[in-house]
């Protein structure tokens, strides 16, 4: 269970930090 747990928090950390370069992409556009 640990496992799936750090897998998860891995995804969660790398959407976290994809989302922001996204928003600040579409804002400079």
């Amino acid at each position: 269970m640990q496992v799936i747990y750090l897998s998860h928090l891995i995804v969660f950390r790398i959407i976290s930090v994809r989302i922001p370069k996204m928003f600040s992409c579409h804002q400079r556009m």
